[in-house]
């Protein structure tokens, strides 16, 4: 039984005829997404072994002191 485009409907046509045109761009948006992904894991484990291995305070302390007395009516 040989199968035809013309006894199914449009839809099922339309994605036989652009179907791997928009799976390639589909595959090409996730990789980018994964990508990302990555790039931001990457950056996000390096802060962290940076911060476990650094003696430094992650904050310094502020060398300006507010004085209240200006703020307090």
């Amino acid at each position: 039984m040989p199968a035809s485009t013309a006894s199914s409907g449009g839809f099922m046509t339309w994605i036989a005829t652009y179907g791997s045109m928009i799976g390639f761009f589909v595959q090409i948006f996730f990789y980018i997404i994964v990508a990302a992904a990555a790039a931001w894991a990457a950056v996000t484990f390096s802060r962290y072994v940076k911060f476990m291995t650094s003696d430094e305070p992650v904050a310094a302390e502020p060398s300006d002191t507010v004085k209240v007395d200006e703020f307090v009516e």
